[in-house]
């Protein structure tokens, strides 16, 4: 498994050792802690998943990990039935599962979830409840993963850092109201932020000590990915745009969406992102061609990859599967995992 996280979803340089770590899929937030274009942006995005639909999912070795609109977690295995957390009470921002092992060995596992409600819980392999830690009042708009850490980011620009023991740290006052994305380093050292105000900051992850605070020329930051090449920012006026994190300076213009940017994954030779209108793109991280530009019909909550496909989680309840050749996407599969409106196992 991979030590990087972010689909939504999960969102991190692709192609490196998939032994460890946690595998994300999607977009979140969080805040403080206790256990347990610029003129035409909108005043806040929409809620993620407010209105019903799967809102993350994630992939590792013959898993599939879906979560929702209510709160609930699937695990469907290819051998077994499928297996449910009683996870959140609201819309579920990330899943993921890591090992401890120092090997990378297969198993045991810990899973790990967070919802918009502010809740991050750890699970071990039988699905028991290892910890649960809250935000008091925080709505929380995005999350990502590396290794054992789980970053949030969330309202009152709120960003926090969460391990299976509890908070390691949070800072509030980010990004104006909102810090609204979160990714980690290439090497997980650091952890960078953007929300409201559009800037990119650097955060020290051991202790949450800023690096570093720049504006990146645009609108309200949704979505972030991290390459070796740059930072890959989507905003909520559909821009998309590659940034040096370093110093906020853009390196890459790239197709705009027309509406809100939801989530952006990394393969080795392409960037997806999608949008809250359902369109999905495509774009080469090598050339400058122009991205391949299309719709799924409904918005784009999470994405993920399974093997050499592009799976796309709706707020409709529905996984769109792409087949890429090159920047070329192409549907091969439609699928509705659950009937979002039960409460109980299929």
């Amino acid at each position: 498994m991979s030590k990087h996280n972010g689909m939504s979803l999960h969102r991190h340089e692709t192609g490196r050792s998939l032994r460890k770590g946690l595998l994300t899929a999607c977009l979140l937030a969080l805040g403080s802690g206790c256990k347990e274009r610029e003129a035409t942006a909108p005043e806040k995005p929409p809620s993620a998943g407010a209105a019903g639909g799967l809102t993350a999912v994630a992939f590792v070795d013959g898993l599939r990990i879906l979560g929702d609109a209510s709160g609930r977690v699937r695990l469907d295995s290819e051998t077994a039935p499928p297996r449910w957390l009683a996870a959140h009470s609201g819309p579920v921002r990330f899943v993921g599962r890591w090992s401890p092992s120092k090997h990378g060995e297969a198993g045991p596992w810990v899973y790990a979830t967070a919802s918009q409600d502010g809740t991050v819980a750890f699970f071990d392999e039988a699905l028991n409840v290892l910890s649960r830690h809250r935000l008091p009042d925080a709505h929380l708009n995005a999350a990502t993963a590396y290794g054992d850490r789980v970053a949030v980011a969330a309202d009152r620009g709120l960003v926090a850092i969460f391990g299976p023991t509890g908070l390691v740290w949070s800072r509030t006052g980010l990004h104006g109201a909102a810090a609204y994305a979160v990714v980690f380093s290439i090497d997980g050292a650091e952890l960078v932020a953007g929300g409201m105000d559009g800037h990119v900051s650097r955060l020290r992850v051991t202790d949450g000590v800023s690096l570093g605070e720049h504006p990146s020329g645009g609108a309200w930051i949704t979505a972030m990915v991290h390459g070796v090449e740059g930072l890959y920012v989507g905003r909520a006026d559909g821009s998309l745009q590659m940034v040096n994190p370093l110093d906020g300076v853009v390196l890459r213009e790239l197709e705009p969406q027309s509406a809100a940017v939801r989530a952006c994954l990394l393969t080795p030779t392409i960037l997806v992102c999608g949008a809250e209108d359902g369109g999905l793109s495509a774009c080469d991280r090598h050339t400058k061609a122009a991205c391949t530009m299309l719709q799924t019909h409904a918005p784009v909550r999470a994405l993920a990859r399974a093997r050499d496909q592009i799976v796309v989680a709706g707020a409709d309840g529905r996984l769109r599967v792409y087949g890429a050749v090159g920047a070329t996407l192409t549907l091969r599969q439609t699928e509705q995992p659950w009937d979002t409106t039960k409460t109980s196992n299929d």
